[in-house]
Order: structure tokens, then C-alpha cells, then sequence
């Protein structure tokens, strides 16, 4: 169900035009081979299984590298919990968390953060002026 709206109103433009011209033939002609189908609605309709085909292609590909990283890391979690030492800090850790209170609240979130280099001379002036009063 992802994908933009463009492509699935191109889907429906193309059935409908197949369908349409189809109607059309049988309508006069009483018989569907008696004229080609509308070039629009073909090439609508290779177009559209171009696009789907090759998203299609590529989410498997992305999924097939998720999977590779995933199983890495589940070998690397699986050796570090095999130690007695690490499962002894990865508790004392869970413990720190607890103790601090990171997971009562949430604290995991991303912050935006620009560069100060990329900024204009304005913005940069005010980011140093804010970082320098804002300083320990």
C-alpha cells in the first residue's frame, strides 16, 4: 500500500482506458479483434508494470540487506550475552538506565542538529554568541 497516488491513478486511467476502448469495439464492431487496443492504455499499462515491477524488485533487495544486518547483530548480542562479564555489564547497564530514570520518560529522540559552517554569516554570529553564553 506504499507508493505514490500518481502511479495508482495511472493504474486506474489505463484499466479504464482498456476497458473503454474494449466497450467501444464491441459496441460497433460486436467483436473485440476487430481494431487494435488504444496505444495509450498498452503503453499506460507496460509503464505501470515497469514501475510496480522494479519497486517491487527493489524493496526485496533492501529487505534482503536488513537481513543480512539483522543477522549480524543477532550474532554479535548472541556473543556478548555468551560471557558471563557481559551479561554482568549489560545488566549493571540496565540498572544505571533504571536508576537515572531514561525509561520513565522518553528521552530517545533525534535532534536536527546544521552545521556551523553551512549557516550564513547572521546565523552563524548568533549560534557562537548563544554557544558562548550558554558555555560552563
Amino acid at each position: 500500500r506504499q507508493g505514490p497516488l500518481l502511479w495508482r491513478l495511472v493504474v486506474l486511467c489505463t484499466i479504464q482506458d482498456l476497458v473503454s476502448t474494449a466497450a467501444v469495439d464491441y459496441w460497433y464492431h460486436k467483436d473485440l479483434t476487430a481494431s487494435y487496443p488504444s496505444m495509450t492504455g498498452l503503453m499506460g499499462a507496460i509503464l505501470s508494470c515497469l514501475v510496480f515491477g522494479l519497486r517491487r524488485w527493489e524493496l526485496n533487495e533492501s529487505m534482503g540487506l536488513l537481513q543480512k544486518d539483522r543477522r549480524k547483530y543477532d550474532a554479535l548480542w548472541e556473543s556478548q550475552c555468551a560471557h558471563e562479564d557481559s551479561k554482568a555489564c549489560i545488566e549493571h547497564l540496565a540498572k544505571v538506565v533504571n536508576m537515572i530514570g531514561l525509561r520513565e520518560t522518553d528521552y530517545c529522540r533525534q535532534h536536527n542538529r546544521m552545521r556551523a559552517d553551512q549557516l550564513s554569516a547572521r546565523l552563524k554570529a548568533r549560534f557562537l554568541s548563544q554557544a558562548a553564553n550558554s558555555a560552563p
